[in-house]
């Protein structure tokens, strides 16, 4: 008899299984179902949808002199290039993973992508395969099976095939940044200057890596974008480097900013688009933060302006949702 399970769970970590995984009077072999997945993976900068997992058992027709091959997972999948170049998601290389309930030993295998290049801003189709030995088959389980897009310790996205798995997709996650604006104003009799900035930050997104590179474990990167309006009486600048902004923690430390992508704006000119980010010590971001910047003319005593503000956990949007 067929057992038929549905688990309901947000968005994109709802999984939905076909039938369980049991073992079977089949020469000890243990069956293995196939399953909705419909997760996604952000990993390298390209969106993987994992769609289902197919089964392909090699024994299914196992005669008794024959020697046991294994089973085939198979893990169709649709993804997104988010970059405008052309990527190669073949070169992605996941790895199947589970613990043996009953030796709390951990097992991993490594699969093969069959994936064309995709160009940038645009989709294909694919899958990715793991051959599971007879040996591995055997000590299989359902429950704490996973795929892992990453390295051990560089917060890797996780699709969960097993109810017992947290999944993480990695996808940035917005930020609502209504009301981060201030003002930067101060006046420097010593060069006859004074100073009134107002800063709009535009969008904010908490993320797991930095440009191609995956985070490590227990930090976050906080990426803005703001516009500067100069309403001061000359050119008002960030500082060179790092610095020109800091990051106040729900726990009072600080941190400051990864340098920002244009540091001056000329007397009575807005520029837009400006980029800067902070890398947070955690991944359990949520709380209530001050955001400060620093303008000028690159000296220490020039003015700040701060802004107090709320990040918020919760699931990260699919990239197809930001058009």
């Amino acid at each position: 008899m067929t057992i038929r399970i549905k688990i309901l769970a947000a968005s994109l970590f709802a999984l939905t299984f076909a039938a369980p995984i049991s073992a079977a009077e089949d020469g000890e072999r243990l069956v293995i179902a196939e399953r909705n997945i419909d997760q996604v993976a952000y990993f390298n900068r390209l969106e993987f949808l994992i769609q289902e997992m197919r089964v392909n058992d090699l024994d299914a027709d196992l005669e008794p002199e024959q020697r046991p091959r294994g089973v085939e997972l198979i893990f169709p999948a649709r993804v997104f290039n988010t970059t405008r170049a052309t990527a190669q998601p073949g070169n992605v290389r996941p790895t199947l993973q589970w613990t043996d309930p009953a030796t709390g030993d951990s097992f991993a295998v490594n699969g093969q992508a069959d994936f064309s290049a995709v160009p940038g801003e645009a989709r294909t189709s694919g899958e990715f395969r793991f051959h599971v030995s007879p040996r591995d088959r055997e000590r299989f389980d359902e429950h704490s099976a996973h795929l892992v897009f990453g390295q051990l310790r560089r917060t890797p996205a996780v699709v969960a095939i097993g109810a017992d798995v947290q999944g993480h997709s990695r996808l940035p996650i917005p930020q609502d940044t209504e009301g981060w604006t201030f003002v930067v104003e101060g006046d420097m009799p010593r060069l006859r200057r004074s100073f009134e900035d107002t800063v709009t930050i535009t969008r904010a997104e908490v993320m797991w890596m930095h440009g191609n590179v995956a985070l490590e474990d227990g930090t976050s990167l906080l990426e803005i974008t703001y516009t500067v309006e100069n309403n001061s009486t000359a050119q008002s600048c960030s500082q060179r480097g790092e610095g020109g902004w800091r990051l106040t923690l729900p726990n009072g430390d600080a941190v400051t900013d990864l340098r920002v992508s244009e540091r001056c704006v000329a007397q009575g000119d807005r520029v837009e688009g400006i980029m800067t980010g902070f890398l947070i010590p955690t991944e359990d971001f949520a709380g209530d933060y001050v955001l400060a910047h620093q303008r000028g003319s690159g000296s220490d005593a020039d003015p700040w302006g701060e802004v107090e503000i709320t990040l918020t956990a919760g699931e990260g949007v699919v990239f197809l949702d930001r058009r």
